[in-house]
């Protein structure tokens, strides 16, 4: 049978994971850091089983946590009530960059990073810009567009990057070695987000020089996240 990640459950296992409970050197102590915490018995003893099988708590309490948000990312989408629907992300923006700190390697968590930053400026931000009511909120809210969609393609980036022949051509800026590796580009998923968040940053930016100098390298990522798809 397999382990419900509920938030709670979640929530109170990465909190006693961030504990070293050696250094609590009193039996009292520890009773009552649980207590005061209100945690439940029943995750103490997990994360104690888990701290005995020497598995890391932390580690597998983030991958409980990616598992959960995406199979039920899905509610967001579903959700009529769009200030909820807003609400509801920001939070789980800052919650997943929480576990992201404690697990950086983890996949689910970066693309699940860069899908919500790409979201929430696409359907949220852009909105509030079309309903600014002058320049100088029209400027802050384009600055936070842009650092959204530069997050988001930075999580999605950093897993293609995970092969060192394209990390090394988006490093070096040199267009032919990055089309000849896009054949061993194989995350559809970070690649559909990458491209998702580069798009709409060149966008945003059509009078930046700079900027239109990457659409080049967004063509071919992009007809590569075809090929994948119809694969």
């Amino acid at each position: 049978m397999g382990i419900n990640p509920n938030p709670l459950f979640l929530t109170q296992t990465f909190f006693i994971s961030t504990i070293n409970l050696k250094n609590l050197k009193s039996p009292k102590k520890v009773v009552n850091l649980f207590y005061m915490n209100k945690i439940k018995p029943s995750v103490f003893f997990f994360v104690v089983l888990i701290s005995l099988s020497g598995c890391s708590t932390t580690k597998l309490t983030v991958d409980l946590t990616a598992d959960a948000v995406k199979q039920g990312i899905g509610a967001f989408y579903e959700e009529s009530d769009l200030e909820l629907a807003r609400r509801g992300i920001e939070a789980n923006i800052k919650l997943m960059e929480v576990f992201y700190k404690a697990d950086p390697q983890n996949k689910n968590l970066r693309i699940l990073l860069s899908q919500a930053y790409a979201g929430y400026s696409f359907i949220f931000l852009e909105t509030d810009l079309l309903y600014a009511n002058n320049k100088i909120e029209a400027e802050k809210i384009t600055a936070r567009i842009n650092d959204f969609y530069r997050r988001g393609l930075r999580y999605g980036l950093s897993i293609l990057e995970e092969d060192s022949v394209f990390k090394k051509a988006v490093e070096k800026n040199d267009l032919e070695l990055f089309a000849s590796c896009m054949s061993r580009i194989t995350e559809k998923e970070a690649l559909f987000w990458t491209v998702f968040n580069w798009s709409l940053l060149l966008n945003m930016n059509r009078d930046s020089v700079d900027t239109v100098a990457d659409l080049p390298k967004l063509h071919l990522l992009a007809d590569r996240m075809i090929y994948l798809d119809k694969s």
